[in-house]
C-alpha cells in the first residue's frame, strides 16, 4: 500500500511542482508523513520535488517561446495524472485520495483558463459559418444578424432564396431585418452589416441538412484536432475539415467557447432544429438550364435583332456637299495617371489627328435605301484604290421579316462586312445626312464629311472648317 500511494504521491508532486503550484508540494509532503512513509521514501520524494523545481524553470522558459502547445502538454499530464490516481483509489485512504484529486482537478481548470486565454486571439483565425434559413422566422434572423454584426469572420451562410422570391427582393427583405432602427428622423447611426452570404456549396460541403447550424471551419488545416470529411464535386474529391460544430443553436460565441475549452467535433443537437425553407440555388439554376430552350431562345433574338432595333434617323442628302470639321475636344477635367501626376490639365484642347494618322474612309448610309446603296456603290467604282468601311443607320425589314436576309444580301453586295453605327456618331462626327464619306486631311488636321446628294451645291469656300467641338 505504502508503494502504491508512494507512486501516487509522487506523480501529484511532480504535476503540483512543474506547473508552479508551490504550495501543494508542502501539502502532499505532510500527507506522506501522516501515512507513516519511511525515511528513505521521504528522501526520495525530496529529491523529487528539488528535480521539480528545476523542471519548473525549465517549463517557465519554454512556455515563454511556445505557450499555446505548452498549454496542451500540461492539460494532457495533468488527466494522465488523475488517471494514475483513479486507477489507486481503491488501495488509498478516501480522505488523502479526495485531498489529491482536488488538488489535480484545480490544476486542471487553472490549465484550461490559461489556455483559454491564449488561445482567444487564434480563434479569429478560424471562419465561423452560421447556417440559416427563412424558416427560421424574421425576429430570430433580425435578433441574429445583430449579434455578429461587425464581426469579419463569421458568416450568416444561406442555401438560396425561397420559392418565387428573387435576389433583390431576398437582399431587400434582409437589409430591412439589419439595418439600425432610428431614433428620430435625423438620427444616424454607424452599424457594421452582417456578413451574409447565398453559398448552397458549403452546405453541401459540410452536409448541412437542418437549420441552424454553427461551423467553425478549418480550411487550412491548422488544429490537428479538426474533424475532416471528403468532398466530391464532379471529379474533384478534396478535404473539408472543421474544428467544432453544434446544431440548434444560432449563438457562435457558445461554440467558440465549447473549442477554446478542447471541445472539437461534433457537438450534437443542443436545441430545436428546422427544415430549410430556400432549395438549392446552384440546383435551381441547373434545372432551369436544362429546362430552358436555348436554341429557340437564339433564334428568337437573332429574328427580332432588327425589329426590335431602333436607329438614328438620319435624312437623306439632297445636296453634294463638303464640309470640313476640326475634330479638337477641350479636356472637361484633370487627366491623372496611377500616382495622381496631371498628364492633361483641365481645359487643355487636344486634336486626335495631331498625333495619330487617319486612313481609309467611313461611309454612313441608310440600308433602307435602294437609292443610297447605289449611290454608294456608284462612289466606290469612282474611288477603286480607297479602302472603304461601311456603316448602317438601319436596313429594311417588314413584319414578315427579319432583317438578316437583307444583311446578307448587303455583304454580298460589298463584298465585305458591314457595321451597325454606334447611336452616339452622328453627334460626335457631325454627321447630319446619308450618305456621308468621312475621312481625313492629316496636313490641315480637319476631318473631311462628303455629303452624297443628287443635286450639285455650289460652296464659294471650301475651305471653311466647322469648330464643332472645340468648346465643349
Amino acid at each position: 500500500m505504502k508503494k502504491t500511494l508512494l507512486a501516487a504521491l509522487t506523480a501529484s508532486l511532480l504535476s503540483a511542482n512543474s506547473y508552479c503550484i508551490d504550495g501543494d508540494a508542502g501539502v502532499l509532503i505532510d500527507e506522506a508523513q501522516n501515512q507513516n512513509v519511511s525515511e528513505e521514501d521521504l528522501k526520495t520524494i525530496s529529491e523529487l520535488k528539488a528535480e521539480s523545481i528545476r523542471l519548473t524553470e525549465q517549463t517557465k522558459q519554454e512556455m515563454a517561446a511556445s505557450s499555446v502547445s505548452n498549454d496542451v502538454d500540461e492539460r494532457s499530464m495533468l488527466i494522465q495524472s488523475k488517471k494514475a490516481l483513479y486507477e489507486l483509489k481503491e488501495t488509498m485512504d478516501p480522505e488523502t485520495y479526495e485531498r489529491l484529486i482536488t488538488s489535480l482537478t484545480e490544476q486542471e481548470k487553472s490549465a484550461a483558463d490559461s489556455s483559454f486565454k491564449s488561445s482567444a486571439e487564434d480563434m479569429s483565425l478560424y471562419p465561423v459559418y452560421i447556417f440559416a434559413s427563412q424558416a427560421m422566422g424574421d425576429s430570430a434572423l433580425k435578433s441574429l444578424y445583430a449579434s455578429i454584426a461587425g464581426e469579419n469572420n463569421v458568416f450568416i451562410i444561406f442555401r438560396g432564396v425561397l420559392p418565387g422570391e428573387s435576389l433583390a427582393s431576398f437582399s431587400k427583405r434582409q437589409h430591412e431585418l439589419y439595418k439600425p432602427e432610428k431614433d428620430t428622423e435625423n438620427d444616424t447611426k454607424t452599424f457594421f452589416p452582417p456578413n451574409i452570404q447565398i453559398n448552397p456549396i458549403l452546405f453541401r460541403k459540410y452536409n448541412v441538412t437542418d437549420v441552424p447550424q454553427i461551423v467553425i471551419g478549418d480550411p487550412e488545416h491548422r488544429n490537428g484536432n479538426s474533424t475532416c470529411m471528403s468532398y466530391t464535386n464532379g471529379t474533384d474529391i478534396s478535404d473539408v475539415c472543421y474544428l467544432s460544430r453544434i446544431s440548434g443553436i444560432s449563438n457562435h460565441l457558445y461554440l467558440l467557447e465549447e473549442a477554446r475549452n478542447g471541445r472539437h467535433g461534433d457537438l450534437g443537437k443542443l436545441g430545436e432544429v428546422l427544415q430549410i425553407a430556400e432549395p438549392d440555388m446552384v440546383e435551381e439554376m441547373k434545372k432551369r438550364a436544362m429546362a430552358y430552350d436555348w436554341k429557340k431562345a437564339a433564334e428568337k433574338a437573332k429574328d427580332n435583332f432588327f425589329r426590335d432595333r431602333k436607329g438614328v434617323y438620319l435624312p437623306t442628302a439632297i445636296y453634294k456637299k463638303t464640309r470640313y470639321l476640326d475634330p479638337t475636344i477641350t479636356v472637361p477635367e484633370d487627366v491623372k495617371d496611377a500616382f495622381g501626376k496631371v498628364l492633361l490639365p483641365r481645359g487643355t484642347m487636344l486634336n486626335p489627328l495631331k498625333h495619330t494618322l487617319m486612313t481609309g474612309k467611313y461611309v454612313v448610309f441608310n440600308a433602307t435605301s435602294k437609292a443610297e446603296i447605289q449611290q454608294v456603290r456608284d462612289y466606290m467604282a469612282t474611288h477603286p484604290d480607297d479602302e472603304f468601311t461601311f456603316m448602317i443607320n438601319d436596313i429594311y425589314h417588314d413584319d414578315s421579316e427579319t432583317g438578316w436576309n437583307e444583311y446578307e444580301k448587303l455583304v454580298r453586295t460589298f463584298n465585305q462586312r458591314i457595321y451597325l453605327m454606334p447611336d452616339n456618331l452622328p453627334h460626335e462626327l457631325g454627321i447630319q445626312v446619308t450618305p456621308t464619306v468621312i475621312s481625313a486631311d492629316n496636313e490641315r488636321y480637319v476631318l473631311v464629311l462628303e455629303e452624297l446628294g443628287k443635286i450639285s451645291l455650289k460652296q464659294p469656300d471650301n475651305g471653311a472648317v466647322e469648330q464643332r467641338y472645340q468648346y465643349e
